[in-house]
C-alpha cells in the first residue's frame, strides 16, 4: 500500500465513505466471502463486502468501515469478521457481525505493533496468529473466553526479510490446521516458511519448528508478497512473479504442481485466499483492477466486482478458514462445522467424535458437551454407571448419560439386597436405602427346618438349624427302606406298618417239640460228601410195629437195610436227604397257617410207615427255614430208633 497525497476531491470521498454503508439484506455466511478494500486518504478509508459464492460472485452487501483498510479474516466459531488498520501504530483488530457487517466493538483485540501486519484464525486450536512485518515478530494470540486476547507464544522470524517501515498489510500468512502449522512470507515478499504450531493452546505454548520450503514470493516496495493454503487438497498458493500464482505440494518437499496465470495483475497489494466450500482461490490483482475467482480442478479464471475503492481485494476471508478434517475421522471441526452438523469437538484426535464410544477417560469423547458420562469418578478411580462401591455394598455409581461423570457414590435403595444368603441357615442382608453400611451376616434362628424328611421321621429325620452357621447340618438317615415284612415296623418307611403283602418273618414259624429238638442234637457229623452204603440185596422191608411213634422216612431213592439200622452211627447219604416232600416232625404242632395240615400218610414218602415222621408239602407254609428244620430232625430222630431196633 502506497500512502498518497491528499487531494481535496478524495477528501470529500473520504467523509462519505466514512458514514456507515449497512446492506439492505443480512447476509448468509454459509454462501458468502468477504472482500476488503480501501481508498487512499488520511487516513486511508476502507470497505468491507459479502460477495457472493457463485458466478458472477457479486456483491451482496456493502459497508463502509473507516480505518478497516488492511487484513481482513473470519473466526468461525465465534461467527466474528476481523479487519485491521494500517501504518499506524498499534492499531486494533476491529471485530465485525458477518450478517450484519455492523461492528463488534466488546471483541475487538489491541496488539502491540508496528501497524504492518497480516493475521489469520486458527478456528480448531482458538487462537489467532499475528504477524508483524516491520519487527517480524510472529505471536499466538487466545480467542478463549477468559484469556480472551493474550498473547500465549511469541517467536521472531529472522529468515524474513523486515519491511523497513509499516506499508504492508494483507494476506502474507495462513493456516494448516490438518498439518497443525502456519505458512507465512514477508510482506515485500521472501522466502515462504513453515512454522509449527502443535504445542500452542490458549493458554500457553511455544512455536515449533521453522522450515524454508524452497519456493519464494515476489519482491517490491511493498505487500509484495501473500500465501494461500488448501488444506485437504494439500495445495499452498504464492506469487512467485507479477501475473503469476504457483501451486506447490503442502508437504515436503513442497513440490512444484503448477502455475496459474493472472494478467493485469498489479505489482503489488494483491490478495490470495482458499475457499475450500467452493474449491475456489479468490486472487487479488492490485490497483482498481478486478479480483479474479480461479476454480479448482480446471483452474479456469473467473473476474468479479468489488465495493468501491482504489484498491480492491487487498484481503478476503470466507468462514471455512481452517475448517477442515484435521484428524481424518469423518467429521468436520465443530469450530467451523455449520450450525447443527455433527462435528468433531477435538478434531486433533480421531477417537474423539460423534460416533465415537464415551470412555472414562476425563474427555468428551462423543461430542455431546459432557466428560465421561455414564462412568463415576470417584477418589481418582472410574466405574460404569450401577456398580457397586466395592467398600460398601448399600452404594453404588449414579451416572446419567445427560452430565458428566459423578465425583461421589449414590445410594442403593432400600430392600437392596447387599449380603446374599450364603446357605440355607443363612439370612440375606438388605440395606436401608441411605448409604449405610450393609447390616451384618446373620442366620436362621435355631430349629428352623433347613433340609424336609425324604420319607418319614422315623427313617429319616428333618435337619434344623443350629442359629449359629449358614450351613445345614449333614442328612442323617436312621435306617434305609428295605421290602415290608409282618414284623410291626415300617420296614419299608411309608409311613404304614405291615401294610400288605408284607411277608411273615423268619422268627415266626412255630417252635420245634421237644423230641425234635433233642433228635437235632444226635444229628450225625457226615459230610455232604461220604456216599452211603448200598442197601442189601433182596432184604424185606422192615415191619415197623413198636409203640413208639413212627421213626422211619423212607425215601424213593434210598431204603433202611438190617444192617444198616445194626450200625451204631448211621451216616445220613444225600439221597436220603431229598426228598420231594417238607418234613415236619410228628411231634410238633402244625405251623400258624391256614393253608398248613397235619400229616395224613398221604404224599410222596408219606403213609403208615414212615417211621412217624409227619410230612407235608412246602407250599404248606411259606417258612422255607422252619420246614427245613424240622426235616433235619426228623431224619435224626429216625436214625435213632432204628438204631434202638437194630439192637
Amino acid at each position: 500500500m502506497k500512502p498518497s497525497a491528499f487531494l481535496p476531491w478524495l477528501a470529500c470521498a473520504s467523509a462519505t465513505l466514512l458514514a456507515p454503508a449497512l446492506a439492505a439484506a443480512q447476509v448468509d455466511p454459509a454462501r458468502s466471502f468477504y472482500a476488503i478494500t480501501f481508498t487512499h486518504g488520511a487516513p486511508h478509508t476502507g470497505v468491507i463486502t459479502a460477495q457472493s459464492t457463485t458466478t458472477p460472485y457479486g456483491v451482496v452487501a456493502t459497508a463502509a468501515r473507516g480505518t478497516a483498510n488492511g487484513a481482513l479474516t473470519f473466526d468461525p466459531v465465534r461467527s466474528i469478521l476481523y479487519a485491521s488498520g494500517c501504518c499506524t501504530a498499534s492499531p486494533p483488530l476491529q471485530a465485525y457481525d458477518p450478517v450484519t457487517l455492523a461492528r463488534v466493538p466488546t471483541r475487538d483485540i489491541t496488539l502491540t505493533s508496528t501497524g504492518s501486519m497480516a493475521f489469520e484464525i486458527d478456528g480448531p486450536r482458538r487462537v489467532m496468529f499475528h504477524y508483524d512485518t516491520v519487527s517480524r515478530a510472529l505471536r499466538a494470540v487466545s480467542l478463549a473466553e477468559g484469556n480472551y486476547g493474550a498473547v500465549v507464544a511469541t517467536t521472531t522470524l529472522t529468515g524474513l526479510p523486515a519491511e523497513p517501515g509499516p506499508t504492508s498489510v494483507g494476506d502474507q500468512l495462513a493456516v494448516d490446521t490438518r498439518a497443525q502449522r502456519i505458512v507465512v512470507t514477508g510482506g515485500d515478499g521472501g522466502p515462504v516458511l513453515t512454522v509449527d504450531v502443535s504445542t500452542i493452546t490458549t493458554t500457553v505454548g511455544a512455536f515449533g519448528e521453522v522450515v524454508n520450503t524452497g519456493h519464494v514470493n515476489r519482491s517490491s516496495s511493498n505487500s509484495a508478497g501473500a500465501v494461500a493454503v488448501d488444506e485437504v487438497g494439500r495445495r499452498i498458493f504464492f506469487i512467485p512473479a507479477t501475473g503469476t500464482v504457483r501451486v506447490v505440494a503442502a508437504d515436503a518437499p513442497f513440490a512444484r504442481i503448477a502455475d496459474i496465470a493472472v494478467p493485469s495483475m498489479a505489482g503489488n497489494d494483491c490478495g490470495l485466499h482458499y475457499d475450500a466450500r467452493t474449491s475456489s482461490l479468490y486472487v487479488g490483482r492490485g490497483s482498481t483492477t478486478q479480483p479474479v475467482v480461479v476454480t479448482f480442478p480446471s483452474m479456469a479464471v473467473t473476474a468479479f466486482a468489488t465495493g468501491p475503492g482504489e484498491v480492491v481485494g487487498l484481503s478476503f476471508a470466507s468462514p471455512t478458514t481452517g475448517c477442515v478434517d484435521r484428524d481424518e475421522d469423518g467429521f468436520p471441526s465443530a469450530a467451523c462445522a455449520p450450525s447443527g452438523a455433527r462435528a468433531d469437538c477435538d478434531d486433533a484426535r480421531r477417537d474423539v467424535n460423534p460416533d465415537a464410544p464415551e470412555t472414562c477417560d476425563g474427555r468428551d469423547n462423543n461430542c455431546n458437551a459432557f466428560a465421561d458420562e455414564g462412568f463415576c469418578r470417584v477418589d481418582g478411580a472410574c466405574v460404569a454407571h450401577d456398580a457397586v462401591n466395592p467398600a460398601n455394598a448399600c452404594q453404588r455409581c449414579v451416572a446419567p448419560l445427560t452430565a458428566s461423570a459423578a465425583t461421589a457414590w449414590g445410594n442403593r435403595p432400600a430392600m437392596t439386597a447387599c449380603r446374599a444368603a450364603a446357605g440355607p441357615c443363612d439370612t440375606a442382608e438388605t440395606c436401608d436405602g441411605t448409604g449405610a453400611a450393609c447390616p451384618g451376616d446373620g442366620f436362621a434362628s435355631a430349629e428352623t427346618v433347613c433340609r424336609v424328611s425324604t420319607s418319614i421321621a422315623a427313617c429319616d429325620p428333618a435337619e434344623r438349624c443350629t442359629g449359629m452357621g449358614a450351613a445345614c447340618p449333614s442328612d442323617t438317615v436312621t435306617r434305609a427302606p428295605t421290602t415290608e415284612v409282618c414284623n410291626g415296623e415300617d420296614d419299608n418307611c411309608d409311613g404304614m406298618i405291615d401294610e400288605p403283602p408284607c411277608m411273615p418273618t423268619p422268627d415266626a414259624a412255630p417252635e420245634a417239640s421237644a423230641d425234635v429238638e433233642d433228635a437235632a442234637e444226635f444229628v450225625p457229623d457226615v459230610p455232604r460228601d461220604q456216599p452211603a452204603e448200598p442197601p442189601v440185596d433182596a432184604a424185606p422191608p422192615v415191619d415197623v410195629t413198636d409203640a413208639e411213634a413212627p421213626d422211619a422216612m423212607a425215601t424213593p431213592d434210598a431204603a433202611v437195610t438190617p444192617d444198616a439200622m445194626a450200625m451204631q452211627d448211621v451216616p445220613v447219604t444225600p439221597d436220603a436227604m431229598t426228598a420231594p416232600d417238607a418234613l415236619v416232625a410228628e411231634d410238633a404242632p402244625p405251623p400258624n397257617n391256614d393253608a398248613a395240615t397235619a400229616d395224613t400218610g398221604t404224599g410222596t414218602g408219606g403213609g403208615a410207615n414212615d417211621g412217624g415222621c409227619g410230612c407235608a408239602t412246602p407250599g404248606s407254609s411259606p417258612r422255607a427255614g422252619s420246614w427245613l428244620l424240622a426235616a433235619l430232625a426228623c431224619v435224626a430222630l429216625g436214625a435213632r430208633r432204628r438204631t434202638r431196633r437194630a439192637r
